[in-house]
């Protein structure tokens, strides 16, 4: 390859023409050869793991079995509305329930008057424990 580089006649590989295919790509297959054609070109592990979360989590769902052709601003306006609609479920099952740990146990919200008795109570000091800003 260096000799092509050197004597002019080196050309890079041919991009894949997904539109002359017979089956158009869908979304996930672009998003696939993105995903790791990004990963050969050495971006950050970091930057991979979350362009592959956002991938799995959020656009390959919704837009996963679409051939590429078919994604326009109307279907991409349709997929805001159901990330609002989801987001609004997620909130409203959310209101009223309890806060609990990874485990299951319910977590003890502290109460402000709480907070103030502690800090006013200070075992072997004639001084307060917190000042209010």
């Amino acid at each position: 390859m260096a000799a092509q580089i050197r004597a002019g006649s080196w050309m890079p590989p041919p991009k894949p023409d997904y539109r002359l295919a017979a089956n158009p790509a869908t979304f996930a297959e672009l998003a696939t050869d993105y995903y790791h054609r990004k990963r050969r070109k050495g971006l950050r592990p970091s930057s991979l793991t979350d362009m592959l979360n956002k991938l799995q989590a959020h656009l390959i769902p919704f837009f996963g079995d679409y051939p590429a052709a078919e994604i326009d601003e109307d279907l991409v306006e349709a997929y805001i509305e159901h990330k609002r609609q989801e987001q609004d479920r997620i909130t409203a099952e959310s209101i009223g329930r309890p806060v609990r740990y990874k485990s299951g146990r319910r977590i003890r919200l502290v109460e402000a008057s709480t907070i103030n008795t502690i800090c006013t109570y200070s075992p072997g000091s004639s001084t307060a424990g917190c000042e209010r800003g």
